[in-house]
Order: structure tokens, then sequence, then C-alpha cells
């Protein structure tokens, strides 16, 4: 019913200065009833996708730390299998994006830390080609890699330069992807005896640590139980507005970035460096998982994981158990750009 009324309701805003559409008072306040209640559920819907993205991520987390507790293929693969699993709850969350919430609001918002692409793996860690490459590789410039020496360095001179989120903790899980038919293959070994393994333990400890935090207060910020977040704001707006941004989210995501950047860019270059999740090979499977995201219901079928009913984040856990001490936040200064490597301007999964 209500899928049905967001599209009439859209309809009339769009039309909200011709006489038909305000021909009584009384059909004007069915339409605003009917577009709040749409509204309402578009927040309700909000939040629980961000709440299930959170719940798998903090799973991926948690194999991510046994991982690193233990080094081995068998846990290697566990952890890998988590961050596919947690990182089609994220791709539906992205239609949430475009309107200056709390995901991407001017100077606050957590996107770039989360989600930033094409991404430069020599400014993280080796390449083919170039053994010291990175950041990890370099302990005289960067001694420390805690989380707030990983977000000061995030886009640091260039927008290829991403040093967290999904897209590094993908490189640091499965490395270049030289393949021409398959994901990358970085062994277990770089954890263990390879040159800097410590380092790329702490690295990847601390690039987890970093994204479920973020993960985390753009989720409180949608929580119905908040006193003064955003939701509450997004409530207060009027309705036509908080229309224009739902329908905003939905219209860029699925034009200029779903189509364009991350379809039609790949496509018509025939280059598998512009493909989204190419370290992982799950370039096609991310934009299938972001449909869902663009079809926000106004039902109770929310997006995210459907089966759950409205209520089901008030009832669950929110809180993250505490990180291992390595994870901690500790100060640090401004930091300088690492070296490049000479080999890879840009994201290096194989060409076609």
């Amino acid at each position: 019913m209500l899928p049905a009324a967001l599209a009439a309701v859209l309809i009339v805003s769009s039309c909200g200065g011709s006489d038909e559409a305000s021909t009584t008072d009384e059909s004007s306040t069915v339409d605003s009833a009917v577009g709040s209640e749409v509204v309402g559920h578009y927040a309700d819907g909000v939040y629980v996708s961000y709440a299930a993205s959170v719940e798998s991520a903090t799973k991926m987390g948690d194999d991510i730390e046994a991982f690193l507790d233990d080094p081995t293929e068998d846990t290697l693969a566990t952890a890998r299998k988590a961050w596919l699993t947690a990182r089609p709850d994220y791709g539906v969350t992205e239609a949430f994006r475009f309107y200056g919430g709390p995901i991407d609001a001017d100077d606050t918002g957590p996107e770039g830390r989360l989600n930033a692409w094409p991404m430069d793996e020599s400014y993280v860690d080796y390449v083919e080609g170039d053994p010291e490459a990175g950041i990890i590789n370099d302990p005289d410039e960067y001694p420390t890699l805690d989380t707030d020496t990983l977000a000061s360095l995030n886009e640091a001179g260039g927008e290829t330069n991403v040093s967290t989120g999904w897209h590094a903790i993908e490189f640091l899980l499965w490395g270049q992807d030289l393949s021409e038919d398959g994901p990358g293959e970085r062994p277990a070994t770089d954890y263990t005896d390879a040159p800097n393994a410590d380092r790329r333990s702490e690295y990847l400890a601390s690039a987890t640590q970093l994204l479920l935090t973020d993960l985390q207060g753009v989720t409180d910020a949608w929580d119905p139980d908040g006193d003064d977040n955003f939701r509450v704001k997004f409530l207060a707006l009027p309705t036509d507005e908080a229309l224009t941004n739902i329908v905003t989210g939905v219209g860029e995501l699925s034009r200029g970035e779903l189509a364009g950047e991350r379809m039609s860019v790949a496509y018509t270059e025939r280059s598998e460096e512009d493909e989204h999740s190419c370290f992982s090979g799950q370039h096609d499977r991310g934009h299938r998982r972001q449909r869902p995201g663009c079809g926000q219901r106004g039902d109770r079928r929310l997006p995210g994981r459907s089966d759950r009913p409205l209520d089901w984040p008030s009832s669950s856990p929110r809180t993250m158990r505490p990180p291992p001490t390595s994870w901690s936040r500790r100060s640090k200064p401004a930091l300088p750009t690492p070296r490049r490597s000479p080999h890879r301007s840009t994201s290096t999964c194989a060409t076609a």
C-alpha cells in the first residue's frame, strides 16, 4: 500500500503549485499524512539497514581478530568469507547518501573513510615490482599505525590514496588482483614471517576498528531512541523536503554512482582496475546488493535483512566488544604523504 502511496505523494508534490493539487484542505491533509508515514518508514528502514551492517561488520571484525591471533590459510579464508558477507549489507545503505545526512555531511560524514574508491594499493602495502611500497613498509615515517593515523592519511594528497574502509581491508585480506579470472591471492604468511608482518597486522586491526566505529556512529544517528540525533531532525523536516532527500539519495546512487562511475566507466574503459571490489572479485555481486537500497520501500519489508521485524535493532545489542589493546586509539600529529610506488598510480586490479 505505502509504495503506491509514496509514488502518489511524489507526483502530487511535484505539482505542488497547481490548483488541482490544492483544491481542498482535506486532500492536502491526506497527502501530508501519507507523506509523513512514508518518511517515518524510511527512517525506520535506514536504521534497520545500518544496524544490519554493524552486526555483520562486527562479525567480520571478530573473524579478522581471530585470524590475526592465529594467521593460517584457514583463518584467512574465514575472515575473507566474513568480509564477503558484511560488504553486501553495507551496499544496501548507499542509497542513504547524497543529501547531507550523517553518512556524508560536509566535514563530519565518514563515507570517505568507509567506502573510498579507486584505491592505489601501493599507498598502503607492497605491490608487484615494488616490495617496499606503502605505509606498512615505511616504519621510519609511520611508526604507529593506529586509527587516528590511518584516518589522517586517507585521501591525503589525492583521492586514490585510500588508507581506510572496506576496500583497504579487502586489499589486506586478498592482496592485488593480478588474475584475469579470479580474486587476489595474498598468502597468510604475509602476517607471519613476511617483511613487516607485525605492522601489516596492526594496520588491518586498526582499519577494521575504524570501520566499526564509523558504522556505529552513523547507526546511532538514526537510532529511534536518540534524543537529539539526525533522525529527530529528519522527521521534523517539511514532508516535501524529506521526500526530496529520499528520492535524491536513490536517484544519485542509481544514476551517477552505480550506473555511471561503477558500471559504465569499467565497461567503456574495458579495465578491471575500475571495478569496485576487484581484489575479492565481487564487482557484479556488489552492484546487485546495492539495488535493494535503491528500492527502499515504505512497508515493513525494509532494506538490509528483510526478514527482520521493524523493532529488531532496538532489541539487539548495539555495542561492540572492546578491541584488543593493539587497536587502541592514540593521538598522532599530522603526517607527510608516504612514498608512492612508480609502478602503480591507480588501482591495479588486473587489466583486461
